[in-house]
């Protein structure tokens, strides 16, 4: 075992002797968990096919990308169409 396990493991264990951890919660299981997993596969597809229209959009009317001030500008690009 590493040290910051070994750290991590002796604060988890002072929290749990002091009944400050919380109580985990029971998952959901079956039919739920299935249908949970169909609306996230949904909402993916229709996430990426929006992306790509926005993609498509911009390519077409010449667009380009947004340029974005923050420090994620290092690649020069940022937003939805920027890949």
């Amino acid at each position: 075992m590493d040290q910051k396990s070994e750290v991590a493991a002796k604060t988890v264990a002072e929290l749990a002797r002091a009944g400050i951890l919380p109580r985990p919660v029971p998952g959901v299981a079956g039919p739920v968990q299935e249908l949970r997993k169909l609306v996230r596969a949904r909402h993916q597809r229709k996430r990426i096919a929006m992306i790509n229209t926005i993609r498509e959009t911009s390519t077409k009317t010449g667009l380009g990308c947004r340029r974005s001030a923050g420090p994620e500008r290092r690649g020069g690009r940022s937003g939805p169409g920027c890949r």
